[in-house]
């Protein structure tokens, strides 16, 4: 499943918080600010990283890309940031064995808090309503997440549930 969405914000970011290592120290500015044009969202790709990289190349230049899990490829945040030269978050989902990424990230996205996950341990198959709920302890008003397979855009009280398949 893969996904692809575009917001532009203001003045509060996060993308510079994150531990960076030195070479990726300009990836974390070009995310910052009123610059910020362009975010490419992927989500359980299972292991198809070449179908994954197409994507990528298909739509950089790109100011973010988010993954929201089942990507089972180890590293996945060095590899994504080195072809697309952007940021990159990832979390983990039912499929990503390793413990490499976090179950949940929240980040600033123009003047946009994001809840980034995979969505499993929060029952998306049968309903939507704890997505919202955790969107709303963590104060998000854009939730990205994966696992249904299924198109889904949605908003409900000021919180927009963001899902959209490209391609299976």
């Amino acid at each position: 499943m893969y996904l692809r969405g575009n917001l532009s914000g203001g003045e509060k970011q996060d993308l510079t918080q994150r531990e960076s290592a030195p070479d990726d120290e300009g990836k974390a500015d070009r995310a910052e600010g009123s610059g910020m044009k362009k975010v490419l969202v992927i989500s359980d790709n299972h292991r198809r990283t070449e179908l994954m990289y197409a994507i990528v190349d298909l739509v950089k230049p790109v100011d973010l890309i988010v993954h929201c899990g089942d990507v089972e490829v180890s590293h996945i945040v060095q590899l994504l940031s080195e072809r697309a030269d952007c940021p990159v978050y990832v979390v983990s989902g039912n499929n990503d064995y390793l413990g490499e990424y976090p179950p949940v990230e929240t980040f600033m996205l123009g003047e946009h808090r994001v809840l980034l996950t995979h969505g499993h341990k929060y029952r998306v198959y049968s309903d939507l309503t704890p997505l919202y709920y955790l969107a709303e302890q963590e104060k998000a008003d854009i939730v990205l997440f994966g696992h249904l397979h299924i198109p889904i855009i949605r908003k409900d009280n000021g919180i927009l549930l963001y899902l959209e398949i490209l391609e299976r």
